[in-house]
Formats: structure tokens, sequence, C-alpha cells
């Protein structure tokens, strides 16, 4: 192994070529280009490779130790996933085809560890790898508006609220105030409205960046990320939707978080107390709908329904509606581990579409146990990002702030406004593992935990 190192060594020389590499690898993902899955998974996997060779004098075993908390779940999480009755029905129907699947956990596995190499790529700037994201969700923002507002105008979702679009004489299964343009494999295609807002929404994000940057010193940047973030505002405004406000607060409350982190060093336990309180009422709540939705919560289920406030909580409204059908049963054999007993049957009577939520739809594609692995991924990023905002190191805030925000704004929104079936005339399968978004996160995700400094050890002196 040893001489093996030595003689990759001076391949070190060349580390800022694959630095280059990688950003244009995360351009084609932020952009989007042509919606391949299979693309961004063979050059996530290329560019892992090309880093383990150049950067591996750096690789440490207490680094690999970092990342290893969050890979061994992520490995069960994709697996399940790949091998899911989910994954074997799409396959079956023609929306998927096997390389797309097989390349699940090449593709997430691959960005993730890049997130962690690139931490060790000294010539690895996170200046130049958000002018490279942002600008190429810009791109792709500002072509969703302009043909939007080419073929409906301004405020359409407005002034056309309860109108309906033909195609092909036949009516569109949504009003046209729920639908918009979006460029989808290098055409535009309508959509549904929660898709069209998540990418101003992520664009959004970028405004962190203006809280810490003075005008003055960088006129440059300051500009571009201005530019950046009022064209996330303008494709919101100019396209309103209920989608749009919530994904606003979601990252207006991202950015507060860090401003006050930056600020006071005593927010650090409030948040603490603030996430704690929120995950609680999480705990109950999920708690709550998977025992009225098991076989032995039947006489629970029957008492909810009975009362008009517990019905409209957990039972009635739109959310529980979709849910629902998703944890039915959850902790039979078949169902634990993502498989069916009577295979495509049971899966096509019971639940072939996703919910809108990534927290239920993973029961479905990954099974109970994959599930779990991710929202064990999910909690350990609340105590990455904390330790890694608070942290004094040479990394600026406003690019801690931006991994911070990016990441939160898109998990948050994608909690209860994901949609993965977004075609309206067309048929579009993207569960959340299949997307560019998820991806940038993962690798964000696991570049945070590997730049978290370890907490220094007190030497005690004991006098003889």
């Amino acid at each position: 192994m040893k001489k093996l190192i030595e003689k990759l060594a001076p391949l070190q020389k060349y580390l800022i070529v694959i630095t280059f590499l990688g950003l244009e690898v995360f351009a084609f993902i932020s952009f989007g280009f042509g919606n391949s899955y299979i693309l961004f998974s063979v050059l996530s996997f290329a560019l892992m490779v090309l880093l383990i060779l150049f950067t591996i004098k750096e690789i440490t075993v207490d680094g690999v130790a970092k990342v290893a908390i969050l890979f061994i779940p992520l490995v069960l999480y994709v697996l399940l996933t790949a091998v899911g009755i989910y994954s074997k029905y799409h396959i079956f129907a023609g929306d998927f085809n096997v390389a797309e699947v097989v390349f699940v956990p090449i593709g997430l596995l691959s960005v993730a560890l890049c997130g962690y190499l690139l931490s060790l790529n000294k010539t690895f700037k996170l200046k130049h790898l958000f002018i490279v994201i942002y600008s190429a969700l810009g791109l792709l923002v500002f072509l969703n508006l302009l043909i939007n507002l080419i073929n409906f105008g301004f405020f359409y979702s407005v002034i056309y609220k309860g109108y309906y679009m033909y195609f092909g004489g036949l009516r569109s299964s949504i009003p046209v105030n729920e639908m918009a343009y979006s460029l989808e494999a290098f055409k535009f295609v309508e959509v549904r409205m929660d898709h069209y807002v998540l990418y101003p929404v992520l664009l959004l994000t970028s405004s962190i960046f203006l809280f810490f940057t003075k005008p003055k010193e960088e006129k440059k940047l300051f500009a571009a990320y201005l530019v950046f973030s009022i064209l996330g505002v303008l494709a919101l405004v100019f396209i309103p939707s209920l989608y749009g406000l919530l994904g606003a607060l979601t990252v207006i409350v991202a950015d507060l978080i860090v401003f006050f982190a930056s600020r006071y060093p005593g927010f650090k336990k409030g948040m603490s107390y603030a996430t704690v309180a929120a995950l609680i009422m999480l705990a109950i709540v999920m708690f709550i709908l998977f025992v009225i939705n098991q076989d032995f919560g039947s006489t629970l289920h029957a008492k909810f329904a009975a009362s008009k406030i517990l019905s409209r909580l957990f039972i009635s409204n739109r959310f529980a509606h979709d849910f629902s059908p998703l944890i039915t049963d959850l902790f039979k054999y078949s169902r634990f581990f993502g498989f069916y007993e009577n295979h495509i049957t049971e899966f096509v009577a019971t639940e072939a579409h996703l919910s809108g939520s990534y927290i239920f739809d993973n029961l479905m594609t990954s099974g109970l146990i994959g599930g779990l692995a991710f929202f064990f991924i999910l909690l350990m990023s609340l105590r990455g990002y904390r330790s890694y905002l608070f942290q004094k190191d040479d990394e600026e805030m406003r690019y801690k702030g931006m991994m911070f925000t990016f990441f939160a704004s898109f998990f948050v929104y994608s909690m209860f406004f994901y949609n993965g079936e977004y075609g309206i005339f067309y048929s579009i399968y993207k569960p959340i593992y299949m997307t560019g978004p998820f991806m940038l996160a993962l690798f964000m995700l696991f570049y945070v935990f590997s730049k978290i400094n370890e907490p220094k050890k007190e030497e005690v002196v004991v006098n003889a």
C-alpha cells in the first residue's frame, strides 16, 4: 500500500485539473443537464475514482471514521432502494430502465464520497463551488421563468385560476394555476407547480451571501449573488403560488438561523432546544399516524374518526390521505424490508404512487429499514451542521451558511411538497434519490462531516 501511495504521490500536482473537472460535474448536476440520472451517476463515479487516485495520500483512518457514521446507513438505504418493489415495478412498467436502478447505489455513494475526498483537496474552494452551482441553477430558473411568461404571461396563476388546458383533445388533470412549464430532458413540458417552485427556492438560498459581504470590497461577487437572489424572487413573484410562499419562508428561516449563529454564540443552545422540541412534535405526530394505520390500532383509528378535530388532524386532511396508504401494515415481514408477498399485483393495488413527502415515500421505495436508515442520516445531519456552523476554522461563514441553507431548504420543502410524479401530459417518475438537488445535498452533507473539528482533549497533570 505504501508503494502504491508513493507511486501516486506525483499526481497531486494535477489536483487543480481534477478540481476543475469536479466543478464541471456539479454544473451538469445543478442545471439538470438532460435530466439523466445515469449521466450524473457516471460523472460522479468517474470523479470519485480520480479523486481517490489523486488524494490517496491525504486519506486517513480518522477522516474515514468521521463519514462512516453516515456512509453505513447510506449503503443500507441505497441497496434496499435498488432491490425494492418500487424499482421493480417501474422497470416492469417501463418508467425506469435497469441501468437507472443499478446506478442508484453507484451514483449516490460516489457523490457522497466526493464530498469527503474534495474536503481533502486544498485546491478545492467553496467560493468556486457555489458560484458554479448557483450559476447553473440561475440559468435553469431563468429559462423556466421565460418560457412560462411567454406562454402564460405575468401572474397567470392568479389571472387564470380555475382554467384548464387541453392537449391532444384531453383536458389537463389540474387547472392552469397549479401547473408551469419546466425544462425536462432538452424540452419544456407542463409540470406541477410544486416541482417548478423547488428550483427558485434553491436559487434563493444564495441570498445568505449578501448578509456577509460588503459591496464595496467584492463588487463582482456581490453583484452575482444579488442577481441570483433577485432572479429567485422574480420566479416566485411573477408566478405566485402557496408553494412559493412557503418555500420562501423556509429560506428566510434558514437565513435567520445562520445570521444569529454568526452573531450570537449563545444562540447555539437556543437552536438545540428548538430542534429538540420540533423533533419531539414530529415524533408524536408520526407515532400517532403509524399506530392508527396498523391492524393493532384499528380501535384507536375508529375513535379518531369519530372526533371532528382528531379526524381533521390525522385522517381526513390531504396529507394524511396521501401518507396513510404508505404506512399501512408496515410491520409485515414483506414490507419491513421493502418487498411484497404478492409482488407487483399487491403493489399496484395499494400504493403505486409517491405521496409528496420523502419521509413516507422512503417507506415504500426502501421499506421500513431503509426509511429508518435515511431518517437516521437526517438526524445526524442536524448534529453535523450544528457543529459546522459554530466551529471556528478557516472557512468563511457565508459559505458555511449556504451549505446549511441549501441543505435545510431542500429537505424541509421536500418533506411536504416534493412531487416525484410531476408530469401532467407526460409520465415522469423521479423519486427524490434520482434528482440533482438530492445529489448536491448529499455531497454537501459528507463535506460538512469531513470538516467538523474533533474537540480537543484536555490534558490532566497529576502530581506524584
